[in-house]
């Protein structure tokens, strides 16, 4: 339909090692930039990179990267990817701009490594939901007179939904014991990460469509959910020729994800806001004997209300430089996403709250 517009995931992967629920409208989040997709940067000479590209009706993208060292030990980078694009359909324009700052920094011995990150972004799409009844056919049996996406009537022209975020994120360490010679096998660091991202989900009509989502409360919809989150961990990591290596953390989070107001329907009442602090543990070893890698990682909340736990291991076999055989596990249970948990719409049949009744996952 339109470049920027989602799609959908035509295979389901359990395997994760989130300890948390995740913000809703994971539709809107393939062009969301999140923590481990920023990358940071050594560059000998400035370095610079344009990228165009035109889209569907009237539409262009544009990603704009510079970075530079200003020594040895320091880099920063500074990006904006900006896209409009009208879309083949009725009320389907994109819009979306993210903007990405990052810095690293290095010490001249080497024992002290931080790395930073900031970045703002915002997801708008105008939704029109879908084709008619009546058109389908028309879609289907290819019809010259319809071959023109825009002459079909959508099922509504006055909605339009926007994902929002911004993070600053910082991670740094010092290596508390570092090798001296060829002959030492220890190096000890101890690390610190912290993060904060605030986001919020705006899904706006500028009047009711009854007969496709139901009844609602005003004729005017504009639903609107945020999420504060702020994590925070500590923990070192041991390196030993023999041992292999060893890394333990503890990790601190404090959520609040919500609405501005409670709703009452038919004697139920529908909270506001999950708001809380917990927190949690997670540990990591990795080994190399000759052509066996093994890796592993583990995690736990420390929370009856936001319980969660994960295990992940893997093992690898290389048998040749053409040839390798590997296997893992997978075992995690976390809280479903928030929006599973808590939902509030101005229609009414888009209103609930299932924190205390819903199992993990």
């Amino acid at each position: 339909a339109n470049i920027g517009q989602t799609y959908n995931t035509l295979t389901y992967n359990p395997k994760g090692k989130n300890l948390i629920p995740l913000f809703g409208a994971r539709a809107r989040h393939f062009n969301y930039y999140h923590s481990n997709d920023i990358k940071y940067y050594e560059v000998p000479t400035p370095w610079t990179r344009l990228t165009y590209k035109t889209a569907f009706q009237q539409g262009q993208m544009l990603d704009a990267f510079f970075s530079v060292n200003l020594s040895k030990q320091f880099n920063f980078s500074i990006a904006y990817k900006g896209l409009r694009s009208l879309g083949n359909y009725q009320n389907a324009l994109t819009s979306s701009g993210n903007f990405r700052f990052t810095t690293n920094y290095k010490s001249k011995n080497n024992r002290y490594n931080a790395r930073g990150h900031i970045v703002m972004q915002d997801l708008l799409n105008q939704e029109n939901g879908g084709l008619q009844d009546v058109d389908i056919e028309n879609f289907e049996n290819g019809n010259e007179e319809f071959l023109d996406r825009s002459v079909f009537d959508p099922n509504f022209e006055n909605a339009e939904n926007i994902l929002v975020g911004k993070r600053f994120f910082l991670d740094h360490s010092y290596e508390i014991i570092k090798k001296t010679d060829s002959l030492d096998s220890n190096n000890l660091y101890i690390n610190n990460t912290i993060s904060f991202e605030d986001k919020y989900y705006d899904y706006t009509q500028n009047s009711s469509v009854t007969d496709y989502f139901g009844d609602s409360f005003t004729n005017e919809i504009k639903d609107k959910v945020t999420l504060e989150n702020f994590q925070s961990k500590i923990g070192f990591l041991y390196q030993n020729d023999l041992l292999g290596n060893f890394s333990f953390n503890l990790n601190y989070t404090n959520l609040n994800y919500g609405y501005n107001s409670v709703v009452l329907i038919s004697d139920e009442l529908i909270p506001n806001r999950i708001k809380t602090s917990f927190i949690g543990v997670d540990a990591g070893y990795s080994k190399e004997i000759g052509a066996l890698k093994l890796r592993g990682t583990a995690g736990l909340n420390l929370s009856d209300e936001f319980s969660g736990n994960y295990i992940d291991a893997n093992l690898t076999l290389k048998i040749n430089e053409d040839i390798s055989f590997g296997g893992g596990i997978n075992i995690s249970s976390r809280l479903p996403n928030y929006n599973y948990l808590l939902y509030q719409s101005d229609y009414i049949n888009y209103n609930w709250y299932n924190l205390d009744s819903f199992n993990n996952i």
